[in-house]
């Protein structure tokens, strides 16, 4: 064929070979360019199938006019065998780049990047290419990505040219239902794409196998070892993004391209701040942040909740309590993947405030091994700071907070003004021969004098493996006494104690640390447990790792529902107890059970004051008594404790955010709430939670609701579409809507909820009451009536002792009586939901229930029982409305003008500040 002129084209010289054509390079004489010839094999030439897949081919990509898709010029005929003439792509193809080695984390995003736009253009014109993979993806000398052969693209609404069962496309990208021979649409492209990624981060795929019915296995059948676990330094929301891509059934992948292309999107910014974050002049030391007030020592002490602390509270955020919604999800996220921040309220002007209490962070020591083995290297870093804080004398910043200089892009001095500590302790750990008996580890401490930048000790420790406790106490005992602090008899002790003789054990241990610790999203947490869970079958004395294992069910029961996690969670703490009646984690452990098992704050708090009373410092139990005493309504003591975690974790965007910003507002304290939101916000830019707390502070405080709809919006441009409609649902924002939007459907428009597609029974909940409300301002009122009848029978036939998610649904099946003209049934019900939770069981979620219950008397015409529980709700010093809220909320128009209603305004119209 070289050298031939075929129609208007001289052939120049053959480009590649594939299983749907011979590709050609050629000069188009009439345009004096160059093209690409494709001609489909002599052998097919016979074969009308493949002839009209050829055909299709031109067709699909021939209406694809997009930067980053190869260009069809025209399919013609010679000799009885059909080409395509497509534009000439110079430059390398993707697999020849990922043969050299694994990518640039920023160069693999800009070729996701392009990939996915070229997809999205593609979708959008019901157009699946089916074969997306790295031997398809050019690459141009000016990095510009062209997508290339369509040949197994087909459009959704032609005859489907392959026969069922049949798989087309090359194995090791092909989506579970291609290799299972299913039908399949534009998700498929979405996972292909998802294995180009993960090949491009990682230099190898995800799903391996030395024949084609073996990667066809694995793709069926096994799960992708994490990205972060093959290469160090990858942020956990790639690693999130190429997850969700990888998600085996296609509804729990992204949707569409349009929406994995914003999450990537957001990605990249986040990853071009954190640059140029990083390359900013330094800061002037002399210039701080205003300190947050000293706390003020209690006279008793008492226990604090983790930093997730709220669960899913189930109903509509009818009234004014964001803080009682589950989106203590993504709060957590925040705290695990945010790495750039600006000073915060933590950073005290004297260290600690506690005279003679030396002030320490120990940063994340760096893992000088493979990357396989960074959760090592954090594991021992945690272990060691275990130790120094359960030492007097000293105070030891939270893991939280230290975890942010994981990638050290500051001096020490800045680390030092931002934590508020004397000393800094970093290092590096290196472990050879990890699988081998005689295997070593080897660990370098420096111990850093924060005042003048020096070096006060170094040491390099070069041990077997064996030895690893014995390294970490030594580190600790010579960190002590560097700094002048003498050893009580009881802290020589806990250093010397060897949790486990089991090293297979100890390691699972600290695998189950590293899910734990980046535990966003469930099959973390199931994976946490499964850890824990083979640390005590190899050793069931191993006490500590009985508590991490007990943790895990209590998360999961709190978090995911698990409804026999608190059983489970008693037997395993149990377990540790009867190993070391006195070990402090157990009865932490014992405390979150009693706290997220059964409400009982009381139990909780006598086992958090045991932790505090024996280690002082410690900040886990001085959150989880503040939030215990929130939910008690002891607001004043909450900011106590909260203000003592502070100096701990002085980093933490949940203390600032949920921890202080929440309970300010619980307290109408709208001008101190919003100090410490701002201050989240510093921390956390791109966490939406912030911003809706910030529009209820402009409703209640100031009643400008422009002003709040201003920063819904700014929430909402954080969230990617996919996470956007759980987010919102699960944060409940519609309340906040109606005194921001001038009807249901308004709103609703604007968020996308309509479009959501639920999740849990919690969520479908939650959509049809939305779309039924907007129904009926639109007086669609037989339509509306359709969806809450078939709403009401499924509430009604809810058994709420199967899962803790929806616990109190009363709340919700009382509006919908309610908006069904069901009068008694609905009074009813929502009394059962205040009854069930109410005020003086939890000050935290009670008053939502309340407001609730008054929403339904205004529906049903009760005018006098709803203003009953305003005022309630108002003359109760934590119940977070004011009369700005009630006032530009649309539910209560029936009220206005009621002289009991406007003296109920008049009387509390000072109430917020």
């Amino acid at each position: 064929m070289i050298g031939k002129t075929i129609s208007h084209y001289k052939i120049l010289d053959e480009l590649g070979r594939g299983g749907m054509g011979v590709v050609y390079k050629a000069e188009d004489t009439k345009l004096h360019r160059t093209v690409a010839l494709k001609f489909l094999p002599t052998e097919f030439t016979t074969d009308p199938d493949a002839k009209e897949r050829f055909s299709h081919e031109a067709q699909a990509a021939a209406v694809l006019n997009h930067a980053n898709i190869c260009t069809v010029y025209e399919i013609d005929e010679y000799e009885g065998q059909s080409f395509i003439a497509m534009e000439y792509v110079e430059g390398e193809s993707l697999k020849a780049m990922i043969d050299s080695g694994p990518l640039k984390l920023d160069d693999a995003l800009d070729i996701a990047m392009q990939i996915v736009q070229g997809l999205v253009e593609a979708h959008e014109k019901d157009i699946v290419h089916r074969d997306v993979k790295p031997a398809n993806i050019m690459v141009t000398g000016k990095g510009q990505v062209k997508i290339m052969d369509f040949g197994l693209a087909k459009l959704r609404n032609r005859t489907i040219m392959t026969k069922e069962g049949t798989t087309l496309g090359t194995v090791a990208y092909m989506s579970p239902e291609q290799a299972a021979g299913d039908r399949i649409d534009n998700r498929t492209d979405i996972w292909s794409l998802g294995v180009v990624i993960y090949e491009m981060v990682s230099g190898r795929r995800p799903f391996g196998g030395e024949y084609e019915q073996a990667v066809i296995y694995a793709v069926l059948n096994d799960e992708p070892e994490p990205l972060t676990a093959v290469r160090t330094g990858v942020p956990p929301e790639l690693e999130r993004i190429v997850n969700k891509c990888l998600e085996r059934h296609p509804e729990e992948r992204y949707q569409t391209a349009r929406d994995l292309a914003a999450d990537l999107r957001h990605l990249k910014r986040i990853i071009s701040e954190r640059i140029t974050t990083s390359r900013a002049i330094r800061p002037d030391p002399s210039v701080r942040i205003p300190a947050a007030p000293a706390p003020v020592e209690p006279a008793s002490s008492a226990p604090v909740e983790p930093a997730s602390t709220k669960a899913p509270t189930p109903a509509r955020r009818l009234g004014w309590l964001p803080w009682a919604a589950g989106i203590i999800l993504i709060g957590i996220i925040a705290v695990l993947i945010v790495q750039r921040y600006a000073a915060g309220p933590g950073e005290r002007q004297g260290g600690s405030g506690v005279p003679g209490l030396k002030m320490l962070v120990v940063l994340p020591f760096e893992n000088l091994g493979p990357p396989g083995d960074e959760y090592f290297a954090d594991g021992i870093t945690d272990a060691i700071t275990a130790r120094l804080a359960g030492l007097s004398g000293i105070g030891v910043i939270s893991r939280q907070s230290a975890i942010q200089y994981k990638e050290r892009t500051k001096s020490t001095r800045q680390i030092s003004e931002e934590l508020g500590v004397d000393f800094i302790l970093e290092g590096t750990i290196q472990r050879e021969r990890p699988s081998s008996p005689d295997s070593r580890v080897r660990i370098i401490p420096q111990l850093i004098r924060s005042s003048d930048d020096i070096h006060v000790w170094a040491e390099t420790y070069d041990e077997d493996m064996t030895e690893v406790f014995r390294l970490q106490s030594e580190i600790a005992e010579r960190v002590a006494r560097e700094l002048d602090i003498t050893l009580l008899g009881q802290e020589r002790k806990a250093l010397a104690a060897k949790p486990t003789e089991n090293l297979e054990a100890y390691e699972y241990y600290l695998q189950g640390i590293e899910y734990s610790a980046r535990r966003v999203n469930e099959e973390d947490s199931w994976k946490t447990l499964e850890m824990f869970q083979k640390a005590v079958e190899l050793d069931p004395n191993f006490a500590l790792a009985w508590v991490r294992l007990s943790r895990a069910h209590t998360w999961l029961y709190w978090r995911l529902s698990e409804r026999d996690g608190i059983p489970k969670a008693t037997t395993a703490v149990n377990e540790a107890l009867r190993i070391d009646p006195d070990l402090l984690e157990a009865h932490l452990a014992l405390g979150f059970i009693y706290y997220y098992g059964s409400r009982d704050y009381e139990r909780a708090l006598e086992q958090f004051y045991i932790v505090l009373k024996n280690r002082p410092s410690d900040e886990e139990a001085m959150k989880a008594i503040a939030f215990i005493k929130r939910r008690q309504g002891k607001c004043e003591e909450a900011l106590t404790y909260l203000e003592r975690a502070l100096e701990r974790d002085p980093r933490s965007y949940i203390l600032n955010w949920d921890g202080f910003g929440n309970t300010y507002m619980m307290m109408r304290r709208f001008s101190d709430a919003e100090r410490y939101v701002d201050r989240a916000i510093s921390l956390a830019p791109d966490m939406p939670s912030s911003y809706i707390s910030k529009a209820y502070i402009a409703i209640g405080r100031d009643g400008d609701r422009e002003r709040a709809r201003h920063f819904i919006i700014e929430a909402m441009d954080r969230l990617s579409p996919e996470r956007r409609c759980s987010y919102m649902l699960w944060e409940d924002v519609m309340p906040l809507g109606r005194t921001c939007y001038d009807s249901p459907c308004e709103a609703l428009d604007d968020w996308g909820i309509e479009d959501c597609t639920p999740s849990n029974i919690y969520e479908s909940v939650k959509i049809k009451i939305e779309q039924a409300e907007c129904l009926i301002g639109k007086t669609r009122v037989a339509d509306a009536t359709s969806i809450l009848d078939s709403l009401r029978a499924e509430l009604e036939s809810l058994d709420n002792t199967k899962s803790r998610l929806y616990e109190n649904s009363s709340s919700d099946l009382a509006l919908v009586y309610a908006l069904l003209g069901m009068k008694d049934e609905a009074i009813k019900a929502g009394i059962e939901a205040v009854e069930a939770i109410p005020i003086s069981k939890d000050a935290f979620e009670g008053p939502y229930y309340v407001f609730a219950l008054a929403e339904v008397y205004t529906i049903v015409g009760e005018y006098d029982k709803a203003i009953d529980q305003l005022e309630l709700i108002l003359s109760y010093p934590y119940g977070g409305n004011s009369v700005n809220s009630i006032r530009l909320d649309q539910m209560w128009e029936p009220l206005k003008g009621n002289p009991r209603f406007e003296k109920m305004m008049e009387k509390y119209a000072d109430l917020g500040s």
